[in-house]
């Protein structure tokens, strides 16, 4: 069995140490998506666009309760995207977009284009971008009928739809069930 593709109770049943996970998504959605996202624009701008292996690991201590979830701290996730744009800037390349689908990896990836601006701004002149997908689609995820929820979240209707339409075969309908959204109380932003 894949890791990437299992589910809580899966899991559960084949371990003595229990996992939990998002209840009804595989704990590879974020990269799933992402990754069909950018498949998608290679396709549409293949003579235009070299697209990288999708990174699968990201800053997501927050989740760690829930089981099933890898990270890496923040200073390390930091330091690869670093290191990994720096390798792109040595071979040559100075237009790169980092397409980001965890809502855990905004601000280490920021921090990330600070360092790198610092750094090659002036001798480089790279253009380098942090797009993360559900802010670039702007008003689709913003809670418009016939979805419920206000925006993008774990699990979400949002991301059942996106997997439903992707991999359906990693859905398990049986699981989903309606979840009540708290409000947002104005310091802590949502994330995907």
């Amino acid at each position: 069995m894949l890791f990437s593709d299992a589910i809580y109770n899966k899991l559960n049943r084949q371990t003595e140490d229990k996992v939990v996970v998002l209840p009804h998504l595989p704990v590879s959605t974020d990269t799933d998506v992402v990754w069909q996202i950018t498949l998608q624009a290679e396709k549409q701008l293949a003579n235009d666009i070299l697209l990288c292996p999708v990174l699968p690991f990201g800053s997501s201590h927050h989740h760690l309760s829930f089981g099933g979830t890898l990270s890496v701290f923040i200073a390390t996730y930091t330091q690869l995207v670093i290191e990994l744009a720096e390798s792109l800037l040595q071979g040559g390349f100075r237009r790169i977009v980092l397409l980001n689908g965890h809502g855990g990896n905004v601000t280490p990836v920021k921090q990330t284009l600070a360092i790198l601006s610092n750094k090659y701004d002036a001798s480089l002149t790279p253009n380098i971008a942090l797009v993360t997908y559900w802010e670039l689609a702007g008003k689709i995820f913003s809670g418009a009928p016939p979805m419920e929820s206000s925006a993008l979240s774990h699990a979400c209707e949002y991301e059942t739809s996106l997997i439903l339409h992707l991999f359906p075969e990693k859905v398990f309908a049986d699981q989903i069930k309606r979840a009540k959204r708290p409000d947002s109380n104005g310091f802590i932003l949502w994330e995907g």
